[in-house]
């Protein structure tokens, strides 16, 4: 995909034509880029853009797609102060659900509340 080369392959990367890319595919419903844009907004911004990391990963995870189900369950718990740690746990559980072993432990390190 364009929006990989562009972020990651590239040295220097091109951040910006890279989220161009991505939020193309993204609002065209793609869920491999909702999940590669939330990841760029979350990771490799300086300041890190989370309130729309976690839009894209929610679109991604609310359709299914297991790694941003794990990565919106990591920002929720992890990266917002305060931490929302009843979603992140949802999000967590949904992605152990459809086979993600980061997911599971994460559930096991959250306990059940």
């Amino acid at each position: 995909m364009l929006g990989q080369l562009l972020a990651i392959q590239l040295d220097p990367p091109e951040l910006a034509e890279a989220r161009t890319w991505w939020t193309r595919a993204a609002e065209a419903g793609n869920t491999r880029a909702q999940y590669n844009l939330g990841w760029l907004l979350a990771t490799q911004l300086d300041p890190p853009d989370l309130a729309e990391a976690r839009t894209w990963w929610t679109r991604a995870a609310e359709a299914g797609f297991s790694h941003a189900q794990y990565n919106l369950g990591q920002l929720l718990a992890t990266q917002l102060d305060p931490p929302e740690l009843d979603e992140a746990r949802t999000w967590y559980t949904r992605a152990a659900e459809t086979g993600h072993a980061g997911a599971r432990d994460a559930v096991e390190k959250l306990g059940d509340g």
